[in-house]
């Protein structure tokens, strides 16, 4: 039985027997592309023009041109003899392959789009800083941030998870809630201010600290640390062991740690509220800098 396949030397149709694979350049061509072979010969085949595709056919007329389409490319040559096929094969594998090559890139440029079709989220655990205490919710830094993530076309929902006056205790405590329910890729800790104002145990608060990267981690997502400070007069045996257990808990776990995120508006005229520890709205793109300055790698 004979069976029509694409012929290894001039990519015609020919009825020859046996089941040989399409080829290109020397290499087997897809099955799938084959139809874009068939649709380039006859669409020579009913050009009036000097045919640059196949190398069948080379000045034929119109009419000449329809019927050699509709005839078996073996009985087209026994007709309408083909000369200069070594040029017309050179340039129909020319533009094949670029054909081929197009649609290539257009399918594997639309494979990564479609694997991050689904929006990933970033959830913001904190307390006042990051909740907009004293000034509008849509002024504060992780609004900011939520807005700047869509001006750039970057497939991040941002959660903001904080409540004002909460402690690394209350954030432990409220975090596997959290975690169920937003089921996040990426955790921002932004925790321990208020234990500190309060003079909690700074062993108690790292302990929470590592507690929430554990179950951070435990849900598959990536946790991120926001380093805190607070005002001298706890006396600098406590200052500087308070400041030190972020640092801590972010080198031992081997996590992402952020600067202070005030550090650039603390003392700065106008970045504060009246209470001088809450931000102003007017400082809340520098803290939205800092934080999308650490993250920029990890987003």
């Amino acid at each position: 039985m004979k069976t029509n396949y694409f012929d290894s030397n001039i990519g015609a149709m020919t009825n020859k027997t046996g089941p040989r694979a399409p080829r290109l350049y020397g290499a087997p061509l897809p099955v799938s592309h084959t139809f874009v072979w068939q649709a380039l010969l006859r669409l020579c085949a009913y050009s009036s023009s000097p045919c640059s595709v196949s190398p069948c056919y080379t000045r034929v007329p119109r009419g000449a041109a329809r019927t050699a389409a509709l005839l078996p490319p073996s009985r087209v040559r026994q007709i309408w003899p083909a000369h200069s096929l070594s040029a017309g094969w050179r340039g129909a594998k020319r533009l094949v392959a670029s054909i081929l090559l197009a649609v290539s890139v257009v399918v594997l440029s639309l494979a990564p789009q479609s694997a991050y079709a689904e929006d990933r989220s970033i959830v913001v655990l904190g307390d006042s800083i990051s909740a907009a205490y004293g000034i509008q919710r849509e002024e504060g830094w992780v609004h900011l941030f939520a807005q700047q993530l869509k001006q750039q076309e970057l497939t991040w929902q941002v959660v903001n998870a904080s409540i004002s006056g909460e402690t690394t205790s209350g954030g432990l405590a409220r975090l596997p809630g959290v975690l169920s329910r937003h089921t996040p890729d990426v955790v921002i800790i932004e925790l321990g201010g208020n234990d500190g104002l309060r003079g909690y145990p700074v062993g108690k608060m790292r302990a929470n600290l590592m507690a929430m990267v554990d179950l951070i981690e435990a849900a598959g997502a990536t946790p991120v640390i926001a380093a805190m400070r607070i005002p001298p007069n706890y006396g600098p045996r406590y200052t500087r062991a308070f400041e030190a257990v972020f640092n801590e808990v972010a080198a031992e776990r081997d996590t992402l740690l952020i600067p202070f995120l005030m550090e650039s508006v603390a003392l700065a005229d106008g970045m504060m509220q009246d209470d001088g520890i809450h931000p102003t709205a007017a400082a809340q793109p520098l803290l939205l800098e800092v934080v999308a300055t650490s993250l920029a790698e990890l987003l």
